[in-house]
């Protein structure tokens, strides 16, 4: 399931789960998101974690570490990876309040350190 699948797999969720759900205001929502785009705001979301933690973005980790298959995140220590989902979370309340990105980075760092 992704991109446009997963806002109707939400939608509907929300419809049944969720009584305060506002279906009016998602269905006007609905026709704006494609795939293409979430994907974009996803792999930037994660940079802006990327960075505020490691205080580099996945592709200058790649280029510097030539030798390892994996992903930044993969070679984290476990206290990183527990501070990353603590920050996942800090940024989705920041982005629902509006909260520029470069705004976001300074708080998400803050909060890393």
């Amino acid at each position: 399931m992704r991109g446009k699948d997963t806002i109707e797999f939400l939608g509907l969720w929300e419809q049944l789960r969720n009584p305060d759900f506002k279906a009016i205001e998602f269905d006007r929502f609905r026709p704006e998101s494609t795939p293409y785009q979430i994907s974009i705001t996803y792999a930037s979301e994660a940079e802006v974690l990327n960075v505020a933690l490691f205080g580099i973005t996945a592709k200058q980790w790649r280029d510097e570490n030539l030798d390892k298959s994996e992903n930044i995140r993969d070679y984290a220590p476990l206290n990183q990876l527990l501070v990353l989902a603590n920050m996942e979370s800090y940024n989705a309340i920041l982005i629902e309040q509006g909260r520029p990105q470069a705004e976001r980075l300074q708080l998400l760092n803050q909060l890393a350190f």
